[in-house]
């Protein structure tokens, strides 16, 4: 979730992937996000899986805005 989409040629016989082609985006350094998973319950007891994705030079723990998209 942090790199953007990318198209790669793989190998089937050595595993080796080659990238054919990605999408530019500016001034982008995938080094400067970071992605989490987690598993969250809700309400009704349900556990809902959540992905994180932040910058890492913005985040602060319990003060940044979040948008739940579902």
């Amino acid at each position: 979730m942090t790199t953007p989409t990318t198209l790669f040629e793989l190998d089937m016989d050595t595993g080796e992937r080659r990238i054919l082609k990605q999408s530019a985006v500016g001034d982008f350094d995938p080094d400067d996000y970071k992605s989490e998973h987690h598993w969250i319950t809700v309400r009704d007891g349900t556990e809902v899986p959540v992905s994180l994705v932040y910058h890492r030079q913005h985040y602060q723990p319990d003060k940044n805005p979040m948008l739940v998209y579902g």
